[in-house]
C-alpha cells in the first residue's frame, strides 16, 4: 500500500470549526471552559442527574441554537439530529468518555469479518430491523447498497473522500456503472466491502452520520424535498420542522437497537446562540438543555444549586499554528522547532479555555499519551535555535489567520513570537476562503488552525495533516510538509491489525513528527453546557455529543 494520491482531500469542503455540541458553526463555538479554579480536571463530566430510575414518557427541550439547512445525512452537518434519526451499520457505545470510543455493531448483527489481507469487509445485518413509519418494512441489504451509493453520487455530498480506498468509487463517481464494484450484496442480510488497501480504521468510516440508511421508495416520494422529510430506522422520526421555531422528534415505534430511547419527544429549540439568553431560558424552566461559553459558566457555577446541573467534558479537537515547509525560514527544522519554544501554550489556553496540548494528538484520541511532552515554554531557547539557524537578529514573517472572529489567540502568538525576535505581521482572510487560501501551495508562511476529529482514529490525524496525498492544492496538509519516512511509517501502521501493535506505531509517529515540528499544537478544546432539574440520565458523548435516546425526564 501507499499513501494514496488520489484521496480528496478535505479542504475542498468548507469545514466548520467543529461539530459543536448541535452542530454549531465556526462563529459559533460555544461551551469551552477555563482551566482555572472554576473548571473541573481533564475527564470529568457528566451533571449529577438522574436520581430518579430512568422511566418512558415525556419530553425534554433542547436549544439547538440554529437550524439546519437539511436533515439530509448526505448533505447535513446536524450530527446530533440525524444520529437519533438514522442507523448505521456501525456506532458507537452510548457512554460517556473513552468508553464511548468503543465500536458495536448497530444495523449489523455483529463485527464484520475481514480477510486475512484486509481487504475485504464481510458484513451480517439483524434481522427484524424496520424503518419508521410509515415505511415499516425490514431494513435489507439492497437499502445498504442504495444508500451508499447515493452518498457517493449524490450531486452534494462532500464526504465521498472517506471512501475512495473502496474498489471502484472513482469510476462510480465518474458515472461508470449502475452499482459500486466494490460493494456486492451477497444475499438479502448480507454486504461485502472490498478495498484497494488495507485499512484498519474503515469500519469507523461506515459509523459516521452520513452512512446512515435511507429507504429509496422514501427517497424517491420526496426528491429533493427528502432533506426536510428524513426517515430512517433509528430511536427517533421527524414529528414536526416549523421553520425559524422548532424541531421536534418523537420515538420510533419500530426502533429496535441500542439505544432505550426512553423520552416519547425531544424538541429542538431553534434560535441563534446566545449563551446569556440561553441560560436565563433555562433557569426561567422554558428549557431543558444549554450550551455555555466560558462567561456563561463561570455565571452558573456561582448560582446556588446549580454545579451539579454542570457538565464539562474535553472535545477532540486542538487549535494549531502551522508553519509552511515549502517557504522561508520555516524550510528550516531549527525555526520551526524555535517557534515550538517560544508560544506559551499554557496562557494560550487560559486564553481559548481550553486545554494546553503538547503533542499532536488531542486528549480522546487513540494514541493521545497524559505523560507525554514535547516541547515547552523556554524563550531562551527559541532565541539561541534562531541563531543557529542564522537568524540572530530575528526574522519577518506573516501570520494568517481567519477574519471576522476573534483574533485573541492570533494576537497571543504574535506576542510571544515577537518576544523572541520572530516580527508576525497577522493577515485577515475572510472565513469563506481561508481554507483556500491555506491550501495553496507557496502562500501562507504561517496559519492559524483548528481542527476536529472526524472519527477517533489516528490515521484521521496523521493522514489530512502530515502526508505528501494532503500537501496539494486544494488539499488539508497546509504545512505542506511530509517526510518519506512517516510515509513509509504510515503504510506499515495501516498493515498491522493487531490493536496494540497498531496504536504504538501511530506514537511513534507523533514523536516523529513532533521532532519535525511542521505544527505547534497550542490548546485542545472542551464543551460544556447546563440541565435541568428535569433531565435524567444525561451524559456528553465523545462523538455524538448528545445522545437523546439516553436520558430520560425526571
Amino acid at each position: 500500500m501507499t499513501v494514496r494520491q488520489d484521496v480528496t482531500v478535505r479542504a475542498r469542503r468548507a469545514r466548520p470549526r467543529a461539530l459543536t455540541l448541535l452542530g454549531l458553526s465556526a462563529l459559533c463555538l460555544l461551551a469551552t471552559l477555563v482551566l482555572s479554579a472554576c473548571g473541573p480536571k481533564v475527564g470529568e463530566s457528566s451533571p449529577t442527574t438522574g436520581a430518579a430510575s430512568p422511566h418512558r414518557g415525556g419530553s425534554l427541550v433542547f436549544v439547538s441554537g440554529y437550524e439546519p439547512r437539511t436533515l439530509d445525512p448526505v448533505t447535513s452537518w446536524d450530527l446530533n439530529t440525524l444520529v437519533n434519526i438514522f442507523d448505521t451499520l456501525y456506532e458507537y457505545e452510548g457512554k460517556p468518555g473513552a468508553a464511548g470510543l468503543k465500536l458495536l455493531p448497530a444495523l449489523a448483527a455483529s463485527m464484520p469479518r475481514v480477510s486475512a489481507d484486509g481487504r475485504t469487509y464481510l458484513i451480517r445485518l439483524r434481522h427484524g430491523v424496520r424503518f419508521a413509519p410509515p415505511v415499516n418494512r425490514e431494513v435489507t441489504a439492497d437499502d445498504v447498497q442504495y444508500s451508499f451509493e447515493r452518498l457517493l453520487r449524490h450531486p452534494e455530498s462532500w464526504c465521498t473522500f472517506f471512501y475512495n480506498n473502496v474498489d471502484g468509487v472513482r469510476e462510480f463517481i465518474a458515472g461508470e456503472g449502475d452499482h459500486l464494484r466494490g460493494l456486492r450484496v451477497a444475499d438479502p442480510y448480507t454486504v461485502e466491502f472490498r478495498l484497494i488497501d488495507p485499512d484498519p480504521a474503515f469500519i469507523n468510516t461506515l459509523a459516521m452520520w452520513f452512512c446512515g440508511v435511507v429507504p429509496r421508495e422514501w427517497v424517491a416520494k420526496w426528491g429533493r424535498q427528502f432533506a426536510r422529510h428524513p426517515l430512517g430506522s433509528g430511536p427517533y422520526m421527524l414529528d414536526e420542522w416549523k421553520a425559524g421555531t422548532w424541531i421536534i422528534l418523537k420515538r420510533n415505534p419500530n426502533y429496535s437497537g441500542a439505544a432505550p430511547a426512553w423520552l416519547d419527544e425531544v424538541k429542538l429549540s431553534l434560535s441563534s446562540p446566545s449563551p446569556e439568553r440561553d441560560l436565563m431560558r433555562l433557569l426561567r424552566g422554558e428549557v431543558d438543555f444549554v450550551s455555555l461559553s466560558h462567561e456563561t459558566y463561570v455565571q452558573a457555577k456561582s448560582m446556588p444549586g446549580l454545579s451539579k446541573y454542570l457538565f464539562w467534558d474535553t472535545f477532540v479537537a486542538c487549535d494549531v499554528v502551522l508553519m509552511n515547509a515549502q517557504m522561508r525560514p520555516f524550510d528550516d527544522v531549527r525555526v520551526r522547532r524555535a517557534v515550538c519554544w517560544a508560544i506559551d501554550r499554557e496562557r494560550i489556553a487560559r486564553l481559548a479555555g481550553e486545554f494546553p496540548l503538547w503533542q499532536i494528538y488531542p486528549p480522546g484520541m487513540p494514541g493521545y499519551d497524559p505523560d507525554v511532552k514535547y516541547y515547552g515554554y523556554d524563550p531562551a531557547k527559541a532565541r539561541s535555535l534562531l541563531a543557529e539557524a542564522g537568524y540572530p537578529d530575528g526574522l519577518d514573517t506573516t501570520l494568517f489567520a481567519p477574519g471576522g472572529g476573534d483574533t485573541k489567540l492570533a494576537q497571543a502568538v504574535q506576542n510571544d513570537l515577537k518576544a523572541v525576535g520572530i516580527r508576525a505581521k497577522i493577515r485577515l482572510v475572510p472565513p469563506e476562503t481561508y481554507w483556500t487560501v491555506l491550501s495553496t501551495p507557496h502562500t501562507a508562511p504561517m496559519a492559524m488552525r483548528w481542527w476536529a476529529m472526524d472519527y477517533p482514529d489516528p490515521y484521521d490525524w496523521i493522514m489530512p495533516f502530515f502526508t505528501k496525498a494532503a500537501a496539494v492544492k486544494d488539499g488539508s496538509n497546509h504545512s505542506f510538509w511530509w517526510d518519506p519516512k512517516l510515509e513509509a511509517m504510515l503504510v506499515e501502521a495501516q498493515r498491522t491489525f493487531d490493536p496494540a501493535a497498531r496504536l504504538a506505531k501511530y506514537r511513534e509517529m507523533q514523536a516523529f513528527i513532533s521532532d519535525q515540528a511542521p505544527a505547534v499544537p497550542l490548546a485542545s478544546g472542551a464543551m460544556g453546557g447546563l440541565v435541568s432539574r428535569r433531565v435524567g440520565g444525561f451524559f456528553f458523548h465523545q462523538v455524538y455529543s448528545l445522545l437523546y435516546g439516553y436520558y430520560w425526564r425526571q
